[in-house]
Parts: structure tokens; C-alpha cells; sequence
């Protein structure tokens, strides 16, 4: 037992006190815990870390639930204890992640009923919901609007611990996400736990859609200048029968609209003829007084003669379909529109909702600078820019041939990376990369584009891994009322819950605590900075810039496949001037076929490389994680005195060439990159020596180095003066060939064969370095052949156990072979004038690898695993190595033939498998040495199958690395939100 409740007079202290030491560093301890209580941080008196956790749990379980409903502060400090037992003591403590929803729901709830209560009472005294409104205003409206927050933060919380307790059955389990059966999910998040998650959402709805909106009613009236000669200028695009989608867009701007409007309706003849249409079913509904002092006028891009003329100069590899060709048309509008039109918004229909005064979003042209042409909302947290809003000055698009500029971005597009398909790929492609000028874009306040993302959360947008209840009812957190969103930033503990099922050690929860504390206090978000998709930190740029945490929302875009949330549809019925609302409508609106899921993820992956680079410039430290086949990490070099070049060791497993590096680092000289043993024995590559004019190659030994070549260029000269990282890419190949590229420069030599030996002998280290007076942030990322191979050759052996093509198509969850060889990472040219000897000889070091890995004595086994997977690598016979016939005459064969000719035909045939399709693997010889192998190899596969015993060792041996049967790692491979 420990005296905690002798040492410290209240929990609260305890709690301050006694985190952990290995999660809490003592520099933050001093800023919570009073001086006097500092040497009362023993065991003594706050018991073992393991045990403290439980113990503020146990005391706060003491807290009767009347004492809870009473008592409004005694919530907040039970909720407050709770959250800091996550941050602070055990991130892992299902108790604790459990008590914080319930709390958190029941405070909420009970917030509500009194806000409900104090209206009920106003009802009885026969007093109008808008007098009351009236008079309470603006506390009522504020009152409101807390309640709501509240509300939304309990269903968050609820819906988090449901995500975790679906993490924590993959971590057990040794599974990935998506096989969780989420029947034990349900089980867990038990009934008392789904009908808080009901009622909070119920009450939260009540809120939203029908309280606060009567107040807003109340307080805001709009009225539209009958003179006013200045009108705002909208164009809008309709294909096809989606108009009356489109019109819940054009209601929600005229309910707060302040000038009139003059509408130009771009389309095809379908779609103008719809949008006629359904202005006629307005027109009979009674409707047609809110379109009062708008003028709309119809544009069909089709027929257009300027647009026929920019369609037959573009880029004819560009895979432009209909949809396409419309927001291409909107991109070049200054060719489509009347001369005397200066000035356009352009918008999409149907998945975008203005919750002010389009007037306010007009008078954004007047902020342009000289050298802006459009304006529109870069958005960090999906990095790129959205062509779901964007303001044309028309007057500067035709002085400065805007059309040639789009052409010319659309071949460079299609060069760079074959994006040219529509409207929002040239935006992109003229903001981001155009060096060496301003970009034309203006980026638009935060306010003006919100899009309701939870990129931080667990399954935020795939709703296929979320308990079905709660898919139905899960909504932004942001979203105080149906006309009311706000920037929502989340708190430590929701950053936290994410990454929640990790284990729990020291490391993970010091690390876990620092990032959830610094990114979860933060008060701006998403920041922007011109030319820049990445993360960017808010000190870097200037507040208007980012989004201000809590900030009110003037639009919300709901992109692509965000449309699957239940509460979308909701929201968008409400806005609809419409009763008969189709959700197949809302699902095939414009911007869902445009949104590409993959191409999104894949493009936000390769973003994280960059974000990865800001935190540690921010924070130190190092972060690592991997890419695709790659491993990646980046790294901080800090100032300190001297010259002397200090490295930074890379948390990369040491492995032997050939490997190839990408290099990004912000050394503006001397940057100083170590592949080997250290200062002992290793291969320098020092990019921007002599003030960053040239590089170097050298062997260091010891202290000493060795002068390999020299190259006149250096990666830091190729930058220039852009700014940002200076890149390069360093490759040395099993011959020992050392290629380094840089912008257009290419140099290397063949590494001495005493020197390549070293690296051969011992596995490659990275570490980076510069000088004691320089800092620099370092992001490095290594693929490596070999590890391909360990992944082919470990599946191989698995397949052994069971033959038959289907079990590796089912281990890998592919259709297909190629499908499989591609998961697999066994990618290889199949033409056999490509097939190179280096390939052939990845997987014989591989093997040699894995028989010191496995130190077993089935080497054999393991060779004849080689063997298949060589043949499925170089000549595409796995569906001959693996038949089902084979494997039957196999069987008929061993009924006949002596256990001990089997067992010398295995001891026998793998080498001989191996070496035919290594020496047949070259040019013409590849039919005659790969059909022995085909043979060999095939009777290999079909004799393990039948024989029992000590092949089945296999069965769950991975040889990959050494986290590959991590059940966090593999649980991780499974989502898909990341």
C-alpha cells in the first residue's frame, strides 16, 4: 500500500504530482506540481506507475451519481481528472477511455435538459418561441450554441471509444482492422453505452435543425436593395438532371444575400433544359418570390466556338470526359462570358452550402494584388487546392491570355504527373509550381471554405469500419446548428484517441502525451503559404493565413465520398427549397465523381514526408515511419559550437546494398550523408560542399577519409533561390555503381571492390550530419530490392505448407497474380532482355539472409522457396508452379514411389531449381532455364504439400524485418484513413 491520500490533501494534487516518470519529463512536472509537494514523488507516496492510473480511477468511481447530476463543477472535475489519467498516466486504459464517454454524455445531456427545461417554462407562460428569442438574445442564442458544443463533443467521444475498442480487438488479435468482427465491438460498447450515444445525437439534432436555427431566424433579417446598380455575379454549372440538387447551393445564398444576383447557367443542352425545368416546379410550388432581383442567363459550352477551339489545342493524352470539359469550360470563362462581365464567383452545385452574405465573399476581389488572377482555398489537410470555389477577375484573364496559360498548365501537368483532367488540376498545377514568379492565386480565407474533416480521428471517412449505429448518426464536431459551422481543432485527448491501441510503453506514451499536448493546444490550424502543399506551422506565415480555431464558417464543401455521412443528407435537406428529395441524387452530384479517393490518398501520402520534416524542425526529435515499400525518417540537426560535423544516427535497420535513398534537406551547405558503420567504416556522400558549389564522394575510416570523385554542382545550386529543401537521390547498386541525381545532373563511379566488400559485410547504417554552426532538417527515404525479395521469398515458403495458387491469392487478398505480385512487392519486368543478373542475385543474397535470420536447419525448404518465387518474379509461372493437377499426379506419385527417394529428390532439386533460373534468366536462355526450374520447382511445391512435420515451421514465420509480426504494425496496415 502507499500513503497517497497522507501526501496529498486532494486528488487533483496526486494527480499533478505523480505521473509517471518516464512519460511526464520533470521540466513539465515542475510547471503542475506545487514546489512543496515535488519530494513526495516516490513511491511512497504515490505507490507503483503501473498502479496510479487504477487508483485515481478507483477514487473517482467513488463519486456517487446524484453528486454528479447535482453538481455541475463536480462533472468538470471528474471529466478534467479523467482526461489527465489518459494524457498524462495510461493511454491504453479502457476504463478510463469508457468512464471519460459516459461522463462526458451524461454532463452533456444534462446541459441540454436544463437548456429545454428553461424553454418549456417560457412555452407555459404562452410566450412565442421568437419572443423569447427576443428577449434572451444573445444569451439564449449563446446558451444555445454551448449546449450544442457540448453535445457534439459527446457524441465525439463516444464514437472514439467505439473506434478503440475496434482497434484494441485488431491489436489483440494479431488482425488488421477490416476483420474485426464487429459483433465483439458491439458487445463491448454495451447498450448503455449506445443509448447515451442515441441520446446525445437526439439532442444534439433537436439543437441543430430546430432551436438554434428559430433563434438565428430571429436575429437575422437580410433585406436586398431594391436600387442597388452593382449586382454580384455567380456562375454555376448543371449537366444533365441535377439541378434541383443544385438548387439547395443557390437557396442557402439567398437566404442572407444583400445584392442581387445575375445567375450564368453553364451546361450542355440537358442541363439547361433541367435547370428551366425546375425553375417551372418552383415556380408552381410558391416559391419563385425568393428569386426576386435575380437575372440568370444561359451559356452552353458545347456549341461555344472559343471553347472548341481551346478544346482541340489541349493536350490529347489528357483523359477529359464530359464532366471535364464543363470545368474547363468554367476555368476559361473569360472566353465564354459577355465582354462587359469583369468579375465572376464560380461554384459548385449541389455538395456546397453559403452560410453568409455572398456580398462579403465579392469584396474579397478587392484584396488582390497586381499579380493575382483567381482566387481560391488551398486546403493543407488533403493538400491541394479546391475548384469547389474560386473568384475569376476576368479583365486580367483576357489582358495576360490566361487560355495559353492554361494549355501550357496543362501540358505541364500531364508531363509531371498526368493530373489535367479538369478545372482544379490546373489550379494546382499554376499555384504550386510555378517557379520563380508569384503564383496568380490569391488563397481565400479559411472562413470561406470549410470542409468537415476529422483526418485525425481513427475511420473518420470510412464508414464501412464503424459500428452500423454509429455510421448513422455521426456527424462534424464543428456543426453547432444546420446553419452554423465552426473550425473545429481537436483537443489533446482527441488527437490521443487516434493512436490510442499503440503499446503501452514508456517511449510510445511520452511521445504519444508530446504530440497530443503541442498539436492539441494549439489555437490556428491548416495554415497555408503560397507554393506550398504541405504542412505549414503557423509562425511561418501571418494569421490570415490559417484557420483560427472556433472561427465561424461562411461556406462548407462537402467533397466526393464525404457525402456517405448520414447527417450530410440530412443537413442538405433542410437547405432544399425542395419536399421530394432523392438521396441517389445527392450521391451523384458533381463533385463525387470528380473527388478519386485512391489518387487523394495516394497524393496526401506523399505529403507526409513534408509534415513529417515541419514537426521535427518544430519539435526535435526524430519520426520515422514507413511509405509504400519505403521506410522513411526525418531528422534535426541542431546549431551547437564548432565545426566539427556531428551525425545523427537514422532509426533505419541496417541492411546491405543494393539500396536506393531520396534525400530532401534544408542545408544550405555542407550536408553530410553517412551510409556504413559510422565515422568506422562507411561511404560519404557531402551534397554543397565549398559554400554548396559542388559534391563529393569519399570513404571515411576511422577519422580519415579517402577522396572518391567529385562532381562540379550541388543540390543546393540546382535550388537556387526557391527556398524549401534542396533534393537529391543516392542509389548504389549490388556492382557497387554509386548514382547520384540532382535537378538535370547526373554522377558516379564504381565503388572500389575493398570498400563494397565492407558494405557487404556489414549491414548499411544511415546517419546525416552538417557542422556544429549550421541546423538542418533532414527527410530520408530508403527502398531497398532485397526487401521485395524477403516479402516474395517469405510468402513462397508460406505456400509451401499448402499448395495451390489459391492460398497465396488468399494470403495476399488479390483476384489475381498480378494482383498478388504487386501486394507482394515481387514486381519484375517480364521482357527477358530486361530480366538483369542484379535481380537474380537480390534473391540468392535474400536467401542468404533469411537462413541467417532463421538460423534453421530446412535450408532446403527455404531454397525451394526461392526457386518459386524466382520463377513467379522473372517468368510469371506461379499458375504452372502451383496447379492443381500437378498436385494430384504428385500424389499418385508419392503413393508409389520410396519415402527416400522423396527425401533425396528434395535435397537435390532446390539448388539445381535455383541455379537453372538464375543462369536461364538471361536473354535467349531464359525458355531453357526457366522450364527446368518450372519442373523442379513444381514438384518441390506439389511434394511438401502431402509430407507432414517440420515444413509446417513455416507456417507463421515472417522474415521481412523484425516488426513485421507486431500485431499493432499489422493491425495499422489495415486502415486506411491515414
Amino acid at each position: 500500500m502507499f500513503a497517497g491520500s497522507q501526501c496529498f490533501p486532494t486528488l487533483i494534487l496526486y494527480i499533478a504530482c505523480c505521473p509517471p516518470s518516464d512519460v511526464v519529463p520533470l521540466q513539465d512536472l515542475i510547471l503542475t506540481c506545487p514546489e512543496e509537494y515535488l519530494e513526495s514523488r516516490g513511491e511512497e507516496c504515490c505507490g507503483a506507475p503501473k498502479d496510479r492510473a487504477d487508483f485515481i480511477l478507483r477514487v473517482l468511481t467513488a463519486v456517487g451519481p446524484s453528486k454528479l447530476t447535482a453538481e455541475p463543477e463536480e462533472r468538470s472535475y471528474v471529466i478534467a481528472a479523467l482526461e489527465r489519467v489518459l494524457v498524462d498516466f495510461e493511454h491504453k486504459s479502457l476504463e478510463g477511455w469508457r468512464r471519460l464517454a459516459v461522463t462526458t454524455a451524461t454532463s452533456a445531456c444534462l446541459q441540454a435538459d436544463a437548456l429545454k427545461d428553461e424553454m418549456k417554462q417560457a412555452a407555459d407562460e404562452n410566450r412565442l418561441v421568437a419572443d423569447v428569442a427576443g428577449e434572451l438574445l444573445p444569451r439564449a442564442m449563446a446558451r444555445a450554441s454551448r449546449t450544442s458544443r457540448v453535445l457534439a463533443k459527446a457524441a465525439l467521444r463516444l464514437e472514439a471509444f467505439s473506434n478503440y475498442l475496434l482497434a484494441q480487438a485488431a491489436v489483440d488479435s494479431g488482425i488488421t482492422f477490416p476483420e474485426v468482427d464487429q459483433q465483439e465491438v458491439r458487445h463491448q460498447f454495451d447498450d448503455l453505452l449506445m443509448d447515451y450515444y442515441k441520446m446525445v445525437v437526439r439532442e444534439h439534432d433537436e439543437l441543430a435543425f430546430n432551436i438554434i436555427p428559430s433563434f438565428q431566424a430571429s436575429s437575422v433579417k437580410r433585406v436586398v436593395p431594391v436600387h442597388s446598380i452593382s449586382p454580384v455575379y455567380l456562375l454555376v454549372l448543371n449537366l444533365g438532371q441535377t439541378a434541383k440538387v443544385g438548387f439547395t447551393t443557390l437557396w442557402s445564398i439567398l437566404r442572407l444575400r444583400s445584392v442581387p444576383l445575375h445567375i450564368f447557367v453553364l451546361g450542355d443542352a440537358a442541363g439547361l433544359e433541367n435547370w428551366r425545368a425546375t425553375l417551372h416546379d418552383l415556380e408552381a410550388s410558391g416559391k419563385m418570390r425568393s428569386l426576386n432581383l435575380i437575372e440568370l442567363e444561359y451559356v452552353d459550352f458545347t456549341t461555344n466556338v472559343n471553347f472548341q477551339l481551346f478544346m482541340s489545342q489541349y493536350p490529347s493524352d489528357c483523359d477529359v470526359n464530359k464532366i471535364g470539359e464543363a470545368l474547363l469550360a468554367r476555368f476559361i470563362c473569360h472566353e465564354l462570358l459577355p465582354a462587359h462581365v469583369d468579375r465572376v464567383i464560380a461554384m459548385d452545385l449541389g455538395d456546397v452550402l453559403v452560410l453568409d452574405d455572398i456580398a462579403d465573399l465579392w469584396a474579397q476581389f478587392d484584396t488582390f494584388e497586381k499579380h493575382h488572377v483567381f482566387a481560391a482555398a488551398h486546403i493543407s489537410a488533403l493538400s491541394h487546392v479546391n475548384g469547389g470555389l474560386a473568384l475569376y477577375d476576368l479583365s486580367r484573364m483576357r489582358a495576360r491570355n490566361w487560355t495559353s496559360l492554361a494549355l501550357s498548365a496543362a501540358r505541364e501537368g500531364l508531363g509531371r504527373s498526368g493530373d489535367c483532367i479538369h478545372d482544379q488540376s490546373l489550379m494546382n498545377t499554376l499555384h504550386l509550381h510555378s517557379p520563380g514568379e508569384p503564383s496568380p492565386m490569391q488563397t481565400l480565407p479559411c472562413r470561406w471554405m470549410l470542409v468537415p474533416a476529422t483526418e485525425w480521428g481513427m475511420f473518420w471517412n470510412s464508414p464501412e469500419l464503424v459500428l452500423p449505429e454509429v455510421r448513422e448518426r455521426r456527424r462534424y464536431p464543428g456543426m453547432v446548428g444546420a446553419g452554423h459551422f465552426e473550425v473545429y481543432c481537436p483537443d489533446p485527448v482527441d488527437l490521443l484517441s487516434g493512436w490510442s491501441f499503440l503499446l503501452s510503453t514508456g517511449n510510445t506514451r511520452q511521445r504519444l502525451r508530446t504530440m497530443s499536448l503541442l498539436k492539441g493546444n494549439q489555437r490556428m490550424t491548416q495554415c497555408t503559404k503560397e507554393g506550398t502543399a504541405g504542412f505549414v506551422h503557423p509562425r511561418d506565415v501571418h494569421p490570415s493565413r490559417c484557420c483560427r480555431c472556433g472561427e465561424r464558417a461562411s461556406l462548407v464543401h462537402i467533397p466526393g465520398d464525404m457525402k456517405q455521412w448520414s447527417f450530410v443528407d440530412t443537413l442538405f435537406r433542410y437547405h432544399s427549397p425542395f419536399n421530394d428529395w432523392e438521396e441517389k441524387e445527392l450521391q451523384e452530384t458533381l463533385t463525387r465523381q470528380l473527388w478519386q479517393k485512391e489518387s487523394r490518398f495516394a497524393e496526401q501520402s506523399r505529403h507526409v514526408q513534408g509534415a513529417a520534416g515541419q514537426m521535427v524542425e518544430l519539435y526535435g526529435g526524430e519520426v520515422c515511419f514507413r511509405r509504400d515499400v519505403s521506410m522513411c525518417c526525418s531528422a534535426r540537426n541542431e546549431l551547437r559550437e564548432g565545426h566539427k560535423v556531428l551525425y545523427k544516427t537514422l532509426n533505419m535497420k541496417p541492411l546491405p546494398p543494393p539500396f536506393h535513398l531520396e534525400v530532401e534537406t534544408t542545408a544550405k551547405s555542407d550536408a553530410h550523408l553517412l551510409m556504413g558503420q559510422g565515422p568506422l567504416n562507411s561511404l560519404e556522400i557531402v551534397a554543397g560542399a565549398h559554400g554548396g558549389t559542388w559534391s563529393a564522394a569519399r570513404w571515411v575510416s576511422e577519422g580519415s577519409f579517402v577522396a572518391l570523385t567529385a562532381f562540379d554542382g550541388s543540390p543546393q545550386q540546382d535550388n537556387g533561390d526557391k527556398g524549401g529543401a534542396a533534393k537529391y537521390s543516392v542509389q548504389l547498386e549490388e556492382d557497387g555503381r554509386l548514382l547520384v541525381r540532382h535537378g538535370s545532373s547526373e554522377w558516379g563511379f564504381y565503388l572500389p571492390e575493398k570498400y563494397l566488400s565492407e558494405l557487404r559485410q556489414h549491414p548499411v547504417g544511415i546517419y546525416v550530419g552538417v557542422p556544429g554552426d549550421l541546423s538542418a532538417t533532414w527527410n530520408l527515404c530508403r527502398k531497398s530490392l532485397a526487401e521485395k525479395a524477403f516479402a516474395c521469398l517469405d510468402n513462397a515458403s508460406r505456400a509451401l505448407t499448402k499448395p495451390g495458387l489459391d492460398v497465396l491469392m488468399a494470403r495476399a487478398k488479390c483476384s489475381s497474380l498480378s494482383e498478388a505480385r504487386k501486394e507482394l512487392g515481387c514486381r519484375a519486368p517480364f521482357d527477358a532482355d530486361l530480366v538483369a543478373g542484379s535481380q537474380s542475385m537480390d534473391l540468392l543474397n535474400a536467401s542468404a539472409a533469411i537462413s541467417v535470420l532463421v538460423r534453421c536447419l530446412l535450408l532446403f525448404v527455404l531454397t525451394a522457396a526461392a526457386a518459386v518465387c524466382g520463377c513467379a518474379v522473372m517468368a510469371d509461372l506461379n499458375t504452372l508452379c502451383y496447379g492443381n493437377e500437378a498436385h494430384r499426379l504428385a500424389s499418385e506419385f508419392l503413393a508409389v514411389v520410396p519415402r527416400q527417394v522423396t527425401s533425396l529428390a528434395i535435397l537435390v532439386l532446390p539448388p539445381l531449381c535455383c541455379w537453372l533460373c538464375v543462369k536461364g534468366a538471361g536473354g535467349s536462355r531464359l525458355t531453357t532455364g526457366c522450364g527446368g526450374a518450372l519442373a523442379a520447382g513444381m514438384l518441390i511445391g506439389v511434394l511438401a504439400g502431402p509430407l507432414p512435420g517440420p515444413y509446417a515451421f513455416f507456417q507463421d514465420v515472417d522474415v521481412r524485418d523484425e516488426m513485421t509480426h507486431s500485431s499493432v504494425q499489422r493491425a495499422i496496415s489495415g486502415r486506411t484513413d491515414l
